[in-house]
């Protein structure tokens, strides 16, 4: 049986609960001049790295939140595992951050996202937390391959059933 994206792209995170491997996941992206650094925003580096283990493309430059405005599908009503991509400072600011959809708060006013760089100041770390909705910039759905492949699959069929059934109508008359 096939686990969803979303499930797998969630579960993956769960593995990197209260870790800070920022600098390992930095290297294993091919970021490693990043790890020399005393201080990165690194939750796209996170959310580069869990989306790599996972079969799914990455930003040439994973460290910038708002790269992943690109990456997948541009959805509004996000799903589980979907990509959310938020504002920091202010909207048009080249700041940002970038997590994964768990779950709208009630009212959607908030909601609840698992990325990296999250939580206090002092110590973040990969951990869930509760964002504003208001300050979203966009959310993308991730395919894979064979998600893709099996729909290419059923609309080839679908095709072919239309032609088969178009023909017999014209064999008929």
């Amino acid at each position: 049986m096939k686990i969803p994206a979303g499930d797998a792209i969630l579960a993956t995170c769960q593995e990197q609960y209260f870790k800070k491997k920022r600098n390992q996941w930095a290297k294993e992206l091919g970021r490693g001049h990043l790890a020399k650094m005393s201080y990165f925003n690194w939750c796209g580096i996170f959310a580069g790295w869990v989306l790599k283990k996972n079969g799914f493309s990455i930003p040439a430059t994973p460290e910038g939140a708002r790269q992943y405005l690109k990456t997948g599908r541009k959805v509004t009503e996000p799903k589980r595992g979907d990509l959310v991509i938020f504002w920091r400072i202010r909207p048009d600011s080249w700041q940002g951050h970038v997590a994964f959809f768990c779950r709208y708060k009630k009212g959607r006013k908030s909601m609840v996202v698992v990325g990296g760089n999250q939580g206090p100041r002092s110590d973040p770390k990969v951990c869930s937390q509760v964002m504003a909705s208001d300050r979203v910039l966009g959310f993308r759905r991730l395919e894979s391959v064979s998600d893709s492949l099996s729909e290419i699959k059923n609309s080839v069929d679908d095709l072919v059933n239309q032609a088969t059934n178009l023909q017999d109508r014209l064999s008929k008359i």
